[in-house]
């Protein structure tokens, strides 16, 4: 049996916590999906496309309430045509940075136009990761840094 789900890491205690993803997905085979940040919220992207499609279909989905599996809500399908070979995560204006055909390309979801911005690469050396910022001190110990 399948179970789709997101693992995270708490820092503070060092535990893990298991978080469900929308109904949906919980239960589909080779599920490829992402996790990201997306304007303040936990962002998931899954593709998808099944084995008899050879073109991905990203979407975007974004947890609203954090920890509530019901609030999950799908915003938007990534639409860029054939050749989409990878979503690789959001700019600070919510454009979603893609890979195709060994470009890097700017998606706006608004317009569902699609600008090339000229980086070329193979698709599988774009990184892209999410840094938040905290004021919680790592290795401190009794207060004193």
């Amino acid at each position: 049996m399948v179970c789709n789900m997101i693992i995270s890491f708490d820092i503070k205690d060092e535990v893990f916590h298991e978080m469900a993803v929308p109904k949906c997905f919980e239960r589909r085979l080779n599920l490829n999906m992402k996790v990201a940040v997306l304007g303040g919220l936990l962002a998931l992207v899954p593709c998808n496309s099944n084995l008899y499609f050879s073109d991905p279909c990203y979407s975007v989905w974004v947890m609203k309430e954090y920890g509530v599996v019901e609030s999950w809500t799908k915003l938007y399908d990534i639409k860029v045509g054939e050749g989409l070979e990878s979503v690789i995560g959001f700019t600070k204006n919510g454009e979603v940075l893609v890979s195709m055909a060994g470009k890097l390309l700017s998606f706006n979801p608004s317009s569902q136009r699609t600008l090339n911005v000229h980086i070329h690469s193979e698709y599988a050396s774009f990184y892209l990761d999410t840094c938040m910022e905290s004021l919680v001190l790592l290795n401190v110990e009794d207060g004193v840094l």
